[in-house]
């Protein structure tokens, strides 16, 4: 008979939680026809109480097969409740002090300080939509910026560009890449295009923005003053490979529209709100979604979009020579700048591969491959961010400089 009511009990809180399940469901519908902007909050807000019912569920199940106890409804709500907002204190502080997250919880944090956390310049009041590049700092600007692990001033000039005013006229050297490059992490001072005008003594114009890839990049060649260049510094990224291809494929790269613009700027904003149970339902679930991976294909994906390297290679030198009649007169490096667990010299080496072959022979002998892979360490990047910290900076800067000089 106990048996009986127990199985009835786990049949009719099972019924109720399917219930709420489909009900939150078509919330989701609703809300994504009402409220597009704001689809990538509720969405996970939903997802999250979807898995915190699913859990209420299994406690509950797991309390009716083991206890002949007289059940508490209320006291197993409340008691969850607290247990959620508790963690969500403490992720929430862990976050902040990026040093206390023991290491097998460090790719699940960062993931979610990517995805939910981090400020993006491209998307706060500093920058802009643009026309060519699809958005832009804003020029002849100072303002602040920064993240948990760092806070930097930044000063553009009449290009919108982060170095000074002087180095617009006839620059000697550019460096192009994206938020590595502009120095996300480091004061203007710091970067490496700045350390390099130090140490050569060469005038370098720090040509760079957040999450550009390698068209938007040389874009700027066209637009920039290259009277006296001699030296190009290109910054690759291995989330550059899909602009890239877009690039290749269509034979330009298409901008898109101001209200895009717009609409990606209000998406940034809704992902960064927070809900009761955000940091301990996200955090938690991604962190047995990746360990049940991990345990079934042996390894985690990579944090960014290309794990083959020829592939992005042969994306990335078509991309290039697109440009060959300006870069086969000059002198080219090329760095390949990641977070530290994907820095390796597999695609530097693909690039060497690519252009070995007759259809680049254009621009073969303009280029120089500069592997840092081996010269940067752990302790010249963030914990949390992917950037590189000061030290970093200098040490690509040294590299470059000793080539040059």
């Amino acid at each position: 008979m106990a048996y009986f009511s127990s199985a009835m009990a786990i049949l009719k809180k099972s019924l109720i939680i399917v219930a709420l399940l489909i009900l939150l469901a078509i919330a989701k519908v609703i809300l994504n026809s009402l409220s597009p902007s704001s689809q990538a909050y509720h969405e996970l807000l939903i997802f999250d109480y979807q898995i915190l019912l699913l859990v209420w569920l299994s406690i509950f199940i797991l309390i009716k097969l083991v206890s002949k106890k007289p059940f508490k409804f209320i006291r197993l709500t409340i008691s969850l409740s607290i247990l959620t907002l508790l963690f969500d204190a403490l992720f929430h502080w862990m976050i902040g002090n990026p040093s206390t997250i023991p290491g097998f919880l460090k790719p699940t944090f960062k993931s979610y300080y990517t995805t939910y956390y981090r400020n993006i310049i491209q998307y706060d009041p500093y920058s802009q939509y643009d026309t060519a590049f699809f958005y832009a700092l804003k020029p002849r600007a100072d303002f602040p910026f920064g993240n948990v692990e760092f806070i930097n001033s930044y000063s553009t000039n009449r290009l919108g560009l982060r170095d000074d005013q002087p180095s617009v006229t006839a620059p000697q050297i550019v460096c192009l890449g994206d938020s590595y490059t502009l120095g996300w992490g480091v004061d203007q001072y710091q970067t490496f295009a700045h350390l390099l005008e130090e140490n050569t003594r060469k005038k370098v114009l720090n040509v760079s923005m957040s999450s550009y890839g390698t068209p938007r990049e040389l874009k700027w060649l066209n637009k920039i003053d290259t009277s006296s260049l001699q030296y190009i510094i290109i910054q690759y990224c291995r989330n550059d490979v899909e602009e890239n291809r877009v690039f290749n494929v269509n034979g330009h790269l298409p901008i898109s529209s101001e209200e895009s613009y717009n609409t990606q700027v209000q998406t940034y904003h809704w992902q960064r709100r927070y809900f009761p149970g955000k940091y301990s339902i996200t955090i938690g679930y991604n962190f047995i979604k990746s360990s049940l991976r991990k345990m079934i294909k042996g390894s985690s994906s990579p944090y960014y979009l290309s794990d083959d390297p020829k592939a992005s290679a042969v994306e990335f030198v078509k991309v290039l020579d697109a440009y060959s009649s300006i870069l086969s007169r000059k002198k080219v490096f090329i760095l390949d700048l990641n977070d530290f667990h994907e820095m390796n010299s597999k695609f530097l080496m693909s690039v060497d591969s690519v252009l070995n072959t007759d259809a680049y022979s254009k621009i073969r002998n303009s280029i120089i491959n500069l592997d840092v892979s081996n010269t940067l360490l752990p302790e010249d990047f963030y914990l949390l961010d992917a950037h590189l910290k000061p030290s970093g900076h200098r040490k690509i800067a040294n590299a470059l400089s000793r080539y040059i000089q």
